[in-house]
């Protein structure tokens, strides 16, 4: 039954030092995957309005130049180089060409919806006040993300002529939708790399746990099953360099000292056998001249009585004849006195 218990002991702590190694992995994985997946998500980020500010710079020209060349006299040839200057930056989702006013000349939304030999008729869409103000200055303007601010939604961005004309803007919506997916695949390879690395790294550190903890207890403990059964000499031999070693030749050094003190109580226990023995053995001797010496002074008290005994008998006889001389001796005086009186 102890045996059962002490084997449940060792393989609780074997599991829960795996739960423990498991838990603090899961929780570093976790937030080096979250701090990857930010600062990729950041430099994406970065990287999507940096080149959205390039396109835009570099594709306002070619746009309005595109407009004022095909818009009325080659409808066609307009709409496919707008759209096909659209594809050029899958970040931007929608490009319109606005005038000072505010009015929308072109939209690439309305040339999809369009019919390919249908020209082109602006949609009633009204230019947000806020962007109103912007459209006649000659200056690049960057719309704040509504949800986002340290995000922007759409780039206002100015055309000049060669004579210095100002007439036109484009505007450019941002979409942030690739970013999201290349997130979501980031997230999901870093997810995946995690879980295979959490699973190798637990086992790897498992089977670490086992060799430098669990196994050098189990070893433990077997030592001290064997010294519990009475085998004294058997020594717990660790080598493992840290305290469990260390606790093992405490361990080794408490049972030299529990021998050393047993043998201690081994020959103390000799020398006060033999002791008594010789004590018990004086003890007897001693009993037995002292039944002599009574048997001897009880002889001797004996014969004193004897002697006593006759020497009283003897008095007795002496202490008869006395009282009968003393009797004979008032006799006799009693009969002088009597002659006396007589004569």
């Amino acid at each position: 039954m102890k045996s059962i218990l002490k084997k449940k002991i060792s393989g609780s702590i074997e599991t829960k030092l795996n739960i423990l190694i498991g838990f603090f992995l899961i929780v570093i994985f976790i937030g080096t995957a979250s701090i990857l997946i930010d600062n990729n998500k950041k430099s994406l980020t970065e990287r999507l309005i940096s080149q959205a500010k390039s396109f835009s710079q570099l594709s306002v020209g070619p746009i309005i130049e595109s407009y004022e060349l095909y818009f009325d006299s080659g409808y066609l040839k307009f709409r496919e180089l707008t759209l096909k200057t659209l594809e050029l930056n899958s970040d931007i989702s929608r490009i319109q060409i606005v005038d000072t006013e505010g009015n929308i000349l072109a939209d690439t939304e309305s040339l999809k919806k369009a019919d390919v030999w249908q020209k082109y008729e602006p949609e009633e869409e009204q230019i947000p006040e806020t962007l109103k103000k912007n459209l006649q200055s000659s200056q690049e303007y960057f719309v704040p993300h509504p949800q986002k601010k340290e995000l922007i939604s759409e780039i206002l961005y100015p055309y000049s002529d060669d004579w210095g004309k100002y007439s036109y803007n484009v505007r450019y919506f941002i979409s942030y939708e690739r970013v999201e997916n290349d997130i979501r695949k980031i997230r999901i390879q870093i997810i995946i790399f995690s879980i295979g690395a959490l699973i190798l790294t637990i086992y790897l550190m498992g089977r670490g746990v086992n060799k430098v903890v669990v196994s050098p207890i189990k070893e433990f403990q077997k030592g001290v099953k064997k010294i519990s059964e009475g085998e004294l000499g058997e020594k717990i031999k660790i080598k493992t360099g840290d305290e469990i070693e260390s606790l093992a030749e405490e361990f080794n050094l408490m049972i030299e000292r529990l021998k050393e003190s047993g043998q201690q109580v081994e020959e103390a226990r000799n020398v006060l056998e033999v002791k008594v023995k010789a004590r018990t053995r004086e003890l007897a001797e001693l009993n037995q001249t002292l039944d002599e010496r009574v048997k001897e002074r009880t002889k001797e008290l004996l014969e004193r009585l004897e002697e006593l005994e006759e020497y009283q008998q003897i008095n007795m006889g002496r202490d008869l004849r006395v009282a009968e001389l003393n009797r004979e001796i008032k006799k006799l005086k009693e009969e002088i006195e009597e002659l006396k009186r007589q004569t």
